[in-house]
């Protein structure tokens, strides 16, 4: 059985198969994530980190909840969603959020895994503002663009399989393409193609002095943008499982599913 615990079921019943059973909770209330553990379960948890503090942070402050919570009700694993490249000393507070929640998952008495995610492929829906694919920062350097529907797969290997546990596994998709040869590719293949535009890092620095928005964007492509950014997922793909996915495959797997991301950037 595959349950969830969702703060809105009706909600998420418009998004999630009829054979995953709901539960009402939060994060922020300890004891329905109590509620919804049992012993032996296996969780995987996917948390966002778009709360700068003081807020509640599902991911600084909820992952601890969700470890203490699976520690006393005897749950088997952790499969945790996270990012593959992190700048340790950053003082950026989105970084300081998800090393801080990658700490305390290891830190706790739970059997663990790490996923650790190259750039989604679906980030790149999130670019499309007022009719265009918005590319920025260091757009020449290459990434292993990597598929939600790819990740879904790893994580379901983590969950059943033993060898996965106490590692952290590097996930990266089968081909390296820089953000502005994969925005150009993801643009062309959406039902409803876009033209890609273009702001330089200098530009972005310079509207972060005045916008929040582009402050938050500037600090993105620092943390999560190295200049170099190496294949290093051979044992996740000989392990866990092989990813798959092309950037037009992503687009026409959103256009089929109506799913399309709906991340939101700080103001």
């Amino acid at each position: 059985m595959v349950k969830a615990l969702v703060r809105d079921p009706e909600k998420a019943a418009r998004v999630l198969p009829e054979a995953v059973r709901l539960v009402q909770g939060d994060l922020e209330d300890p004891e329905s994530v109590k509620r919804f553990l049992s012993p032996g379960d296996r969780v995987y948890l996917n948390v966002a980190a778009m709360r700068p503090p003081p807020a509640f942070c599902p991911e600084r402050d909820g992952v601890p909840i969700v470890v203490k919570a699976a520690e006393e009700m005897g749950v088997e694993r952790i499969v945790r969603l996270t990012a593959l490249e992190m700048r340790e000393d950053s003082r950026f507070w989105l970084t300081q959020n998800m090393l801080a929640a990658d700490e305390s998952l290891r830190a706790g008495q739970v059997p663990w895994v790490l996923l650790r995610s190259s750039w989604a492929m679906e980030t790149l829906e999130t670019f499309v503002r007022g009719g265009r694919l918005w590319v920025f920062g260091r757009g020449n350097v290459g990434f292993y663009w990597v598929s939600g529907d790819d990740l879904g797969r790893l994580a379901a290997a983590a969950l059943v399989r033993d060898e996965a546990l106490g590692k952290e596994w590097h996930c990266q998709g089968p081909e390296e393409l820089s953000l502005r040869e994969a925005a150009r590719r993801y643009a062309a293949a959406r039902s409803r193609p876009v033209p890609v535009s273009e702001l330089k890092n200098v530009t972005v620095g310079l509207l972060g002095l005045f916008s929040a928005r582009y402050r938050f964007l500037s600090r993105i492509m620092r943390d999560f943008a190295p200049s170099s950014y190496p294949f290093t997922g051979e044992e996740t793909w000989n392990t866990l499982a092989k990813p798959s996915m092309s950037i037009e495959g992503c687009a026409r797997y959103l256009e089929e599913c109506g799913d399309r991301p709906r991340k939101t950037i700080p103001a």
